[in-house]
């Protein structure tokens, strides 16, 4: 009877032990991957003051804010890269109330940091050549630096 004692009480150690790691464990993937949402934002502004340009402009093709959006949503992820980042080069999505930064890495890395965070968020080589793209029509170049 004893021995029965022992297992059920090893047992319950274990399951609440599962649960608790389970918890844990998605705490800390929602901490670490937050979704960004850009969906809000009716206007998309591009800031790009670096050595000789100074160029702030709000971009009024349509097609190019969906691609922007389509790329930037995503999931974050807190880190320290050691690419180069700057808010005289960057993207702005704005409501009028809201807003969210994005710095590009000005060195090329597929990274774009969110403001003066420590949360960023990867674009693969495809997308980070569509963004390049769309903001080379507006003056920006990459990598710049």
């Amino acid at each position: 009877m004893g021995q029965i004692v022992e297992e059920l009480g090893l047992k319950k150690l274990l399951a609440v032990a599962a649960v608790l790691g389970t918890a844990l464990m998605v705490f800390l993937i929602r901490e670490h991957a937050i979704r960004v949402d850009t969906s809000f934002a009716s206007r998309v502004y591009l800031r790009y003051h670096y050595l000789d340009k100074a160029i702030d402009v709000k971009i009024t093709d349509a097609s190019d804010v969906a691609v922007l959006k389509a790329i930037i949503n995503g999931r974050s992820y807190r880190d320290n890269p050691a690419c180069g980042f700057t808010s005289d080069v960057s993207i702005t999505f704005s409501d009028g109330r809201k807003s969210l930064v994005f710095c590009p890495a000005c060195d090329g890395c597929p990274v774009l940091q969110i403001g003066g965070t420590d949360r960023y968020i990867s674009i693969s080589k495809s997308n980070r050549n569509r963004l390049h793209a769309i903001v080379r029509k507006y003056g920006m170049t990459f990598p710049c630096v």
